[in-house]
């Protein structure tokens, strides 16, 4: 064992070994205070650390760095690091770890990690701990037995350009899992390959922070592809397919969510909060119940969104709000397995705009529609498997420009309204039933 305990710097030559002789000696280097840099080395066979830092308190910023080593085969971590609230700096770029415990373990570290250009391949864990920031970067980990990585607690966290697959061999272990995030603490995640984890790709918990994910792929993972708990959550350009959950769960105050491809997985996109914004998204086909799915939201836009083949319906907006403004523009719903292309349940308050919408072979209706204001237009509901629209309870609707033919039963039903419906300029024939049918007591004015 090699004990530090002031500044110094560490150099090897590159072919220099400190071989613990398969487990006969405990720790390589044990570092008890100082700023200390380790590079060209390589630490294999020990019993317990590779590196151990755990410096006494000092006034001063302390740092470790370990560059250009490999650190292989040690019974415990590669590079542990307790600092127990020192301000201490750790700086990781160019390490190759193998078959470790964990390689970077890091308690109580009031100041910065980070890891660059660095592989971290069939360790047990491979960073994990509550440092105030980290950043990962143009790093590999994979083939973990626990968590590719797993932080509490960190104020700051950025991850880029980084491959973190493969990880995890029993129920709740995922690719990159942060937990416990303070309020106004922020996450970065970006060009980031998160796959094939036995549980979820990303998760991200922290009511109070904000999060922005972009250029990810999250395929293949055993649970959620990314699954994240926030005060603002942005995800952009993301691949998030062929998991064993929904490709993507949000619950945030306000989230915004664009070209993001979920299909095949056991659900598309489940929002939760107070505002979303969706668009360009491709979920087809899901294997799942919902394509889209938003629970209690005061503001849902959805726009440019092509979904097919969802066990349940296509898009689903399940409100208990009042007051919600819900657009759904540009659209495709096909072929929903069971129920509606666009099911709507929102209030007497609420108000909602449809227009641009293909909602076509669906195995119940093509719109279903409760709440308060309805404007549609431009919507072809053609050959679903009950009607092409049906209104089940609304205060005021307006249908216009718009093609309902083909559908298995009605092509327009109206059981309930409280005021108006006004239907103009729009095509509806051919429906098995009646055209267009009204159960309400208010009349329907229909013109050309």
């Amino acid at each position: 064992e090699l004990t530090v305990d002031k500044d110094i710097t560490l150099s090897g030559t590159g072919d220099t070994i400190l071989d613990g002789d398969d487990g006969t000696s405990d720790i390589a280097i044990f570092i008890e205070s100082g700023s200390v840099t380790i590079e060209d080395l390589t630490i294999q066979g020990y019993g317990e650390e590779a590196i151990y830092y755990s410096p006494t308190p000092t006034a001063d910023e302390l740092e470790l760095t370990v560059q250009d080593s490999t650190i292989v085969n040690n019974d415990a971590s590669a590079i542990e690091v307790d600092a127990d609230n020192i301000d201490a700096n750790v700086n990781i770029d160019t390490v190759e770890a193998r078959n470790n415990r964990a390689v970077v373990d890091v308690a109580s570290v009031v100041g910065e990690v980070t890891v660059q250009q660095s592989e971290f391949i069939s360790n047990w864990a491979g960073i994990e701990g509550n440092p105030t920031e980290l950043t990962i970067d143009e790093t590999t980990i994979s083939r973990s037995s626990d968590w590719g990585v797993e932080i509490y607690q960190s104020e700051l966290v950025s991850i880029t350009d980084s491959t973190i697959t493969d990880n995890g061999e029993d129920a709740d272990e995922d690719n990159i899992y942060v937990d416990e995030l303070p309020a106004n603490s922020q996450v970065t995640i970006e060009s980031v390959d998160a796959s094939n984890a036995y549980d979820n790709g990303v998760s991200i918990v922290g009511p109070q922070a904000t999060v922005s994910l972009s250029d990810i792929d999250t395929r293949s993972n055993g649970g959620v592809g990314l699954y994240v708990e926030a005060q603002s959550t942005t995800i952009e350009d993301v691949t998030s397919t062929s998991n064993g959950h929904v490709g993507v769960d949000v619950i945030a105050e306000t989230s915004e969510i664009h070209d993001v491809d979920a299909s095949e997985n056991d659900g598309g996109i489940t929002v939760e909060g107070s505002e979303t914004e969706i668009s360009e998204v491709d979920i087809t086909p899901n294997d799942g119940e919902f394509g889209i799915h938003t629970i209690d939201l005061q503001s849902v836009m959805v726009e440019n969104a092509n979904i097919a083949d969802s066990d349940e319906s296509n898009i689903y907006v399940e409100s208990s709000a009042s007051k919600e403004e819900i657009s759904i523009r540009d659209s495709s719903v096909r072929q929903s397995n069971s129920v509606d292309g666009i099911n709507i349940q929102a209030s007497s308050s609420s108000r909602i705009e449809l227009s641009g919408i293909t909602a076509t072979g669906n195995a119940d209706d093509g719109l279903s529609i409760i709440g308060g204001d309805a404007t549609i237009t431009d919507v072809e509901a053609s050959d679903n498997g009950d009607e092409g629209i049906y209104i089940p309870s609304i205060r005021d609707v307006s249908i216009s420009a718009s093609t309902v033919t083909g559908n298995d039963e009605k092509g327009v039903l109206i059981e309930e309204i409280g005021t108006t419906t006004a239907i103009s300029g729009s095509t509806i024939s051919d429906n098995s039933g009646y055209d267009i049918e009204n159960d309400a007591a208010q009349n329907v004015a229909v013109s050309d």
